[in-house]
C-alpha cells in the first residue's frame, strides 16, 4: 500500500494552490483529481476575471491553463482521472480509481479542496435538460436566445445578472422566485426591476421542465400563496438557485454549519485535526473568491509543515 502524509482532494485553485506550497515546503502530499484536468469550476467562468491580483485573465479557462502550469513547472505531484470509491477516515485509507483499477492509499492528513456544486430543483423534466446538454451559460450563451422567452430561477447575484445578460441581449426573461425577499445586491436590482424585458414572478415554483424534440418547451410555475398552476411557454430554463458543498466524503467526520459547510478555524484545521478543508467547500458564496481559495491552500499547507517538519 502506497503512503503520504498529506491527501489534497481537488484540483480547483485552492488544491492547487496547496499542492504548490507543499512542493515548495518539501512536505510528503499527492493532490487527486476526479476530472480529466485539474482547475476545478474555473473551466464554468466565461466572463473576465479582473480581480485576482497580477494579470487580468479573459476567462476562467485562461486562468485555468495558467494555474496547470505553474503546478506542472514546479514538478508538483498529482493525478487526474482518479475517483475516490471510499474513504476510511478512521484508518487513514481511501480506495481509488483511476482507469478502472483500483488501489490504496495511506494517509496521515487529509485536505479537503472539494468545492461546490450547483443547487438542482429536483423536479420532473430537469434530469433531461442536463442529459441533453441544455445547461447555458448566461454569459457565454446568451445571444442564441435573442428573440426568444426564457425562464430563470433563483433570487441572487447569478439569478439577476443572468437576467440583466438575458435580457439586454434581446431575450423576454421571466424572473421566478420562491419569496418577495432577494438575495441579490442593490447593483443589480434596481437594473432588472427596472428592465422592460424581465418579469419578475415572486413567490413562485416551478413544477416541472417540459421538452419536445428540438428541445424546452415550455414550464408549468405553481404559486405558493395561491396554489394555482399556469404554463408558461419558454425556449430556455436557467436554474441559478446557488451551490452546495461537495461533504460526501468527510460529512461523518467534521463539524458543518447550518449551511452544510466545514467550518474550520484560522488555520483551516476542522473539528478532526487530521482534516484541512479549503476553498468554497468551508466558505460561504458571499465570501467565496479565488484570491480566498488560494490564500487558504497557502495556510493548510504552512500549518502542516509545522507539524511534520
Amino acid at each position: 500500500m502506497k503512503k503520504t502524509d498529506i491527501l489534497i482532494i481537488g484540483g480547483g485553485p485552492a488544491g492547487i494552490s496547496a499542492a504548490i506550497w507543499c512542493q515548495r515546503l518539501g512536505l510528503n502530499y499527492l493532490l487527486i483529481e476526479e476530472q480529466a484536468e485539474l482547475g476545478g469550476q474555473l473551466k464554468d467562468i466565461y466572463n473576465r476575471i479582473v480581480d485576482y491580483p497580477g494579470y487580468i485573465y479573459e476567462n476562467g479557462q485562461t486562468l485555468k491553463q495558467q494555474l496547470t502550469k505553474h503546478i506542472d513547472e514546479v514538478d508538483a505531484r498529482y493525478h487526474v482521472k482518479m475517483k475516490i470509491h471510499r474513504l476510511d477516515h478512521t484508518n487513514r485509507i481511501t480506495s481509488l480509481i483511476q482507469n478502472e483499477k483500483e488501489s490504496k492509499l495511506n494517509y496521515h492528513y487529509l485536505i479537503l479542496a472539494t468545492g461546490t456544486t450547483v443547487r438542482r430543483l429536483d423536479i420532473p423534466g430537469e434530469q433531461e435538460m442536463i442529459d441533453r446538454g441544455e445547461i447555458y451559460s448566461a454569459t457565454k450563451d446568451r445571444h442564441r436566445f435573442e428573440g426568444k422567452k426564457v425562464v430563470v430561477v433563483g433570487g441572487g447575484d447569478r439569478a439577476f445578472e443572468g437576467a440583466l445578460l438575458l435580457a439586454e441581449s434581446g431575450a423576454s426573461v421571466y424572473l421566478i422566485h420562491r419569496s418577495k425577499e432577494f438575495r441579490a445586491r442593490e447593483e443589480f436590482k434596481k437594473p432588472v426591476t427596472d428592465h422592460s424585458k424581465i418579469n419578475i414572478l415572486c413567490d413562485t415554483v416551478v413544477k416541472n421542465i417540459q421538452h419536445a424534440e428540438n428541445g424546452i418547451v415550455g414550464v408549468d410555475l405553481r404559486n405558493r400563496l395561491t396554489n394555482s398552476v399556469t404554463h408558461l411557454s419558454v425556449e430556455g430554463v436557467f436554474i441559478r438557485i446557488g451551490v452546495q458543498p461537495n461533504i460526501r466524503y468527510v460529512k461523518e467526520y467534521v463539524s458543518l454549519d447550518e449551511g452544510n459547510y466545514v467550518q474550520v478555524d484560522s488555520c483551516q484545521r476542522t473539528s478532526d485535526p487530521y482534516i484541512y478543508a479549503i476553498g468554497d467547500v468551508c466558505t460561504h458564496p458571499v465570501f467565496s473568491s479565488i484570491s480566498n481559495a488560494t490564500a487558504q491552500g497557502m495556510i493548510a499547507a504552512k500549518h502542516l509543515s509545522l507539524k511534520l517538519c
